[in-house]
């Protein structure tokens, strides 16, 4: 199971990087974000470097994480919640690429030749951050199942 989880982690890492450099070439110079309430203008190379640093930075947490949580003598963790939070920790960065890649497609949508009507598309956003709030409450939940088995044994 860890290591189908990781398998597919390693493929929404790869999708993110593919989607972002099909992107990058799809963007005009000057990318847009715009709203009701702002404007924001950025170069392309920017825009790159920025979801680049980030895909880096969510890889290195992960890991480090995940090596605290495993390899670590962490007496505190039971070797099945261990197992529970490596896999979750690996979850959580499939669903954040999820987030990435949607918001990647979003701003390619935001920033289209054609002047596509982004209010049909503004669910994306909404489904992909809904997904991050449904697995902090798996998160929640597990929490509390592994505090009660403590508590009754």
């Amino acid at each position: 199971m860890f290591s189908i989880i990781k398998g597919i982690n390693t493929l929404f890492r790869t999708l993110f990087l593919f989607f972002l450099l099909l992107l990058y070439a799809y963007f005009p110079d000057i990318v847009s974000l715009r709203s009701t309430y702002f404007h924001i203008s950025l170069q392309k190379e920017i825009l790159f470097y920025v979801l680049l640093s980030s895909e880096i930075v969510l890889y290195i947490i992960i890991k480090y994480c995940i090596y605290v949580i495993r390899e670590k003598k962490m007496s505190f963790f039971f070797e099945g919640e261990k197992y529970f939070f490596s896999i979750w920790l690996y979850g959580f960065s499939i669903i954040i690429h999820i987030c990435f890649i949607t918001t990647a497609l979003f701003l390619n949508i935001l920033n289209n030749a054609e002047h596509l009507n982004v209010s049909n598309y503004g669910y994306i956003a909404v489904v992909s951050l809904a997904l991050v709030v449904i697995w902090f409450l798996f998160l929640l939940y597990k929490i509390i199942r592994f505090a009660t088995f403590r508590i009754s044994s």
